[in-house]
């Protein structure tokens, strides 16, 4: 089974926390507003919140981590220190 850690759960975040419930991914989430990311994984069975990135970092069984904050930055950099293969996709919005 995929198992995949959404870092944000605003707009973005929701849609595709929404979709890989779907494929019957396996997600784990964090947001820094953790109000909100609980509030979101009441609507979804099986979606574990995150206490904080530390922990998705130390996970080597999650196997993608889509990063959807207005800040990736800090966040891409502490991924680049624990994980060797990643992919970074930067979308342009308007």
């Amino acid at each position: 089974m995929k198992r995949v850690a959404i870092i944000g759960t605003g707009y973005w975040g929701k849609n595709l926390v929404r979709n890989f419930h779907a494929l019957g991914v396996r997600d784990s989430i964090f947001d820094f507003d953790r109000s909100a990311a609980e509030a979101l994984a009441e609507t979804f069975d099986d979606i574990r919140v995150a206490k904080n990135l530390d922990e998705i970092w130390r996970d080597e069984w999650i196997q993608g981590v889509p990063i959807l904050t207005a800040d990736r930055l800090p966040t891409l950099s502490q991924l680049t220190r624990r994980r060797s293969h990643i992919r970074v996709v930067v979308e342009a919005c308007p």
